[in-house]
């Protein structure tokens, strides 16, 4: 591929690292990585691809990494990802000259979900399993992949989202000023760290925290 899209074994007690060859079908690098039940899945650009890997059998794809997961079009980088027990969901920006995004979830031995454009015109750049309330924290921005075409909105949003539908069930714009809003990690029992960021997460560069609870599903400001 035009992109250089291979991975490897780092070993930290013999201190060895191995090149394990080609890592997805894509033709572009791995984005997103998570394990679950111990298979490492790899989401790829530029269609959104899922891979899972094996660490105890052999090296070789196609056959380990196999291909789990092919999202339809317009799904191209992988921008975000989480888990619980059972499942992964990850969302996809959509191709260049487009916004919003796409968010697969996935079961083993079960068909994809899929939801397109699950919060219109936005990307989701931020995902969280909120397992007091068995729902998904998504944030947002505004923003194309690669600002690749202009905005229609300025505020980032935040949303809990079903996990059966991955559509949202709550939703809140927050403060202008700010391309895109992230949860940090949580502090206790429904209460989570969120940052307001440039596209970059460059805190230096301007930002701000929030609390956000999301049994009330309120976010007030929370100095640092």
């Amino acid at each position: 591929p035009f992109i250089t899209q291979r991975f490897f074994e780092i070993n930290l007690v013999k201190n060895t690292a191995q090149d394990l060859g080609r890592a997805t079908g894509g033709s572009g690098q791995v984005a997103q990585v998570c394990e679950m039940n111990g298979n490492v899945y790899m989401a790829s650009y530029t269609k959104g691809q899922m891979v899972a890997y094996d660490p105890l059998k052999p090296a070789h794809f196609p056959e380990n990494p196999h291909i789990v997961c092919e999202p339809p079009e317009p799904a191209m980088r992988p921008v975000a990802m989480c888990k619980d027990e059972n499942n992964i969901y990850y969302s996809n920006s959509h191709e260049y000259g487009s916004l919003g995004s796409m968010m697969v979830k996935y079961t083993e031995d079960s068909s994809a979900v899929i939801a397109e454009n699950p919060i219109p015109n936005h990307m989701i750049r931020s995902l969280t399993d909120e397992k007091e309330l068995d729902l998904l924290i998504a944030g947002t921005t505004f923003i194309a992949d690669c600002n690749s075409v202009p905005p229609v909105d300025h505020h980032c949003k935040l949303a809990l989202l079903v996990k059966q539908t991955l559509r949202p069930v709550r939703i809140m714009d927050c403060e202008t000023g700010f391309d895109q809003i992230s949860v940090v990690g949580q502090l206790s029992e429904c209460r989570y760290l969120i940052a307001a960021t440039n596209i970059y997460l460059e805190f230096e560069h301007g930002s701000k925290f929030y609390l956000l609870d999301t049994r009330a599903f309120t976010l007030t400001p929370f100095p640092l």
